[in-house]
């Protein structure tokens, strides 16, 4: 019942996520095809990741693995459709920043949870919290800071750095003679808040023409705010 219920909370944000993202048709064809085609590859790469480590069921030999490798048509099938049919990004932008935030702050919540565990970790009640607020927040982020000119770094630098920081966690771990696993997913989840904050900030002060600006959420481009320092403001 508890897990249920805790299904029906994530699907309740990703759901809000995609109503605040008011689309708005002013994007061309290659920022909806990047979004939608990365978001689609993501998610499904995260699922057969679960299947294969989460789960008993899942098939581990013969040509059923190759199911392992389903995420890249998915992807590539999302984009293309997403591109024929025009999709607003904007949308998809909220659900990657809620997944990526939401997940980062779960597994913060894990390690803080578990510090009196054997393992590390645990999925208490400060986790949960702490995902759900990254979930709003994350999705706030996607719906109103980025556009088509941010949307590489912002799909691609969280990614890379969850990958990075786990497998420095990992090997340092392995030389340290200590848990590697929990090490790995503090590393991980140090690595995953640096790269999405890493294209938040490259989002918001990177300087371009006002047409790429960040949207209010309404879909209205939001005038970059001036920035103060000792010099003068600019």
């Amino acid at each position: 019942m508890l897990a249920n219920n805790r299904i029906r909370v994530i699907t309740a944000v990703l759901a809000a996520a995609v109503f605040c993202a008011t689309p708005s048709r002013a994007h061309a064809d290659e920022d909806s095809a990047l979004a939608w085609g990365y978001l689609a590859g993501e998610l499904s790469t995260a699922g057969i990741f679960y299947l294969n480590f989460g789960t008993k069921s899942w098939p581990n030999k013969g040509p059923a693995l190759a199911l392992n490798m389903s995420p890249i048509l998915i992807g590539i099938g999302s984009a293309f459709a997403a591109h024929k049919a025009e999709l607003d990004p904007t949308p998809a932008y909220a659900i990657h920043g809620a997944t990526s935030l939401g997940f980062n702050m779960y597994m913060l919540g894990m390690l803080i949870d578990g510090r009196n565990e054997r393992d590390g970790l645990k999925s208490g009640p400060l986790a949960w919290t702490l995902g759900g607020l990254g979930m709003a927040g994350g999705a706030w982020i996607g719906a109103t800071q980025i556009d088509g000119d941010s949307a590489p770094a912002y799909f691609v630098a969280p990614t890379g750095g969850f990958l990075v920081g786990g497998f420095i966690g990992l090997v340092t771990g392995l030389f340290r003679r200590k848990d590697p696993f929990h090490n790995a997913v503090w590393g991980a989840t140090i690595g995953l808040a640096a790269g999405i904050a890493g294209s938040v900030i490259y989002a918001a002060t990177r300087d371009d023409d006002p047409s790429s600006q960040p949207r209010t959420l309404d879909g209205r481009r939001k005038p970059k705010p001036a920035v103060f320092s000792w010099s003068g403001v600019f």
